[in-house]
């Protein structure tokens, strides 16, 4: 195929003025395969605060272009119709204009099956462009079972129709393959270049920090146990912070829980869509704490990592599957002890370096491999198409 590929990519989850954290690992993935490909990102939401249609678009490095369609919301069941007739023209009325400007669309990548995947369907059905899709959603694990009824039949019949299927861990891969979809590659997240260029994290042992990172999703996260795990860390005379970084709302929730004295040692800030004030709160830390239930990935744990920050992580599907001895102390999701007594020897022990940690992890998650596996198989599809 001469010269290289223009990707349509398809995020459906992607960071907008609606929701401007969700998904920022799609954008940066986006961002990092420009410089592979020719990649035309188009992301349509829906803004209830809006009256008519509004499109953003803005460049993306190498060329690349992300367009976001703001969408009107109707209510009620005449306005739930008139919604999908809204985003269905409105898709194929940008994808048109993304043909006509930057040229044609050799191949789909969408992220997440529901709900850019039957757009992308439709799309292949009515231009004969093939689609991949990059599953991450943990609503397929049994652990979560978010996933269910017509959606999960919906998303797991285009993925079973998809060209190709990847999977963001080996454990996603194998469920998505026990409930039907033929053949998954496992291909990890991103991880940004910035947090393989920032200094080893290295602290004075005589302030520990744990920090911990999520949307304090109770029944996945289980947040709540942390703190309690913390709290009674600090009762017995240990000496530490926690810094909390969720979401406000799950603070206002915790603080109404915590009596005013057990707060002097527990820090929050909100979540930030700068990466390089998160990287600088990571850099101030020891331990990056995760009690997870079920992930499919566990990016927070992958970044820490990579800056020399030892982990307590669970066995949940997430990066743990590639983390080697010496990256952290794997406990139990289920035993709160386990959690108790990992954070006991975080504080206590000199075992885990972030000169031996950080080269390790570097080596593992290297955004070429990423970028080299997406590239590859884009080739590969679309060359098997075009026979």
């Amino acid at each position: 195929m001469a010269g290289i590929p223009h990707i349509l990519f398809l995020p459906s989850w992607y960071p907008t003025r609606v929701d401007p954290l969700n998904g920022i690992f799609n954008r940066e993935l986006a961002q990092a395969l420009s410089a592979r490909c020719k990649i035309s990102l188009l992301h349509l939401v829906f803004d209830p605060g809006i009256q008519k249609v509004e499109v953003v678009a803005e460049p993306l490095p190498n060329n690349g272009l992300a367009v976001v369609v703001y969408l009107p919301r109707f209510t009620g069941l005449s306005g739930f119709l008139r919604n999908q007739y809204l985003y269905l023209r409105q898709f194929f009325k940008q994808v048109h204009w993304l043909r006509s400007n930057r040229g044609e669309i050799q191949l789909s990548h969408v992220q997440v099956a529901w709900k850019l995947g039957l757009y992308a369907w439709l799309l292949r059905k009515r231009k004969g462009i093939p689609y991949i899709i990059t599953e991450h959603y943990t609503g397929y694990l049994p652990a979560d079972g978010e996933l269910k009824g017509r959606k999960k039949d919906r998303s797991l019949k285009l993925l079973k129709e998809a060209n190709a299927v990847t999977a963001v861990s080996p454990i996603l891969a194998d469920e998505l393959i026990n409930q039907g979809v033929p053949a998954v590659q496992v291909i990890p997240n991103l991880i940004h270049p910035d947090f393989f260029s920032v200094p080893i994290a290295r602290n004075p042992r005589e302030f520990f920090r744990f920090v911990h990172v999520s949307n304090a999703r109770h029944r996945q996260k289980q947040t709540g146990v942390i703190l309690q795990v913390f709290r009674d860390l600090i009762l017995a005379g240990h000496r530490a912070e926690l810094l909390l970084i969720i979401p406000d709302n799950a603070w206002r929730e915790f603080e109404g829980q915590l009596h005013q004295a057990d707060l002097s040692s527990i820090r929050h800030i909100s979540p930030m869509a700068s990466r390089q004030e998160f990287i600088s709160h990571l850099v101030g830390s020891q331990c990056l704490v995760s009690f997870s239930r079920f992930e499919t990935f566990g990016l927070t744990l992958a970044e820490a990592v990579c800056i020399g920050i030892p982990c307590i992580y669970t066995h949940c599907g997430g990066a743990e599957t590639q983390f080697k001895p010496g990256m952290g102390i794997l406990v139990d999701a289920n035993d709160p002890d386990s959690l108790k007594n990992a954070m006991v020897q975080m504080l206590d022990s000199n075992a885990f370096q972030p000169e031996w940690i950080a080269p390790m992890a570097r080596e593992i998650f290297a955004p070429g491999k990423v970028l080299d596996s997406y590239t590859q198989l884009y080739y590969k599809v679309i060359q098997s198409c075009a026979e």
